[in-house]
């Protein structure tokens, strides 16, 4: 029978994994339950649908999601590091099209480590390459650039009347009474926008 002290508990252990970011493996093997189950638990066309554990998992799914863009934000209001990724395709080369039949069984062997039966077709023999080489291919993000850049004015902004203590968050309503302007800021200002963020981010 299901306890409504133990299920409250059981719920926060699980919103606070989620809005950490952790996978639903790692959550259900936290937390003492099969995956299946807080699936079910989740789910309003199950039997098992639990309206409170959806409604709890929906606030810590969004709260996950704000403090992501929160996190990117405070990077952004700093001189940040920027990556620049391509899409590399990493697999073994195709044989020449004038290989003979020996020099493709040859190949399979040598290069993609496959053994091919010597009594098969060229035709049958191209099939097999192809499949193993399509199987070893691997697409992947490789960072390829990185530099560092300003600030994001917009970030700086929303960062700085955002966070920290009400009444210690800067208001850009007067600007020109700032002396703020959407040019970039020197170096000694970005440095007074690190220590700001240092002592009101939390």
């Amino acid at each position: 029978m299901s306890n409504a002290k133990t299920d409250k508990e059981l719920f926060e252990r699980v919103r606070v994994l989620i809005e950490r970011g952790m996978p639903w493996t790692v959550i259900a093997a936290a937390v003492g339950k099969s995956r299946k189950t807080l699936e079910n638990w989740k789910n309003p066309e199950s039997k098992l649908f639990n309206k409170e554990f959806a409604q709890m998992l929906a606030e810590a799914e969004e709260e996950f999601a704000s403090s992501k863009i929160k996190a990117g934000q405070t990077v952004q209001a700093v001189k940040h590091k920027l990556s620049t990724r391509e899409l590399r395709i990493d697999g073994p080369k195709r044989p020449k099209s004038d290989y003979t039949k020996d020099m493709l069984i040859w190949y399979a062997d040598d290069v993609l480590d496959l053994e091919l039966d010597p009594s098969m077709t060229k035709n049958e023999i191209w099939y097999h390459i192809d499949r193993e080489i399509e199987e070893q291919t691997k697409e992947k993000m490789v960072k390829v650039r990185e530099q560092e850049v300003d600030p994001s004015q917009a970030a700086v902004k929303n960062v700085l009347t955002n966070t920290g203590a009400k009444d210690k968050r800067w208001n850009f309503k007067e600007e020109v009474e700032l002396g703020f302007s959407e040019n970039l800021l020197k170096d000694e200002e970005c440095e007074n926008i690190r220590d700001i963020l240092k002592k009101n981010v939390g």
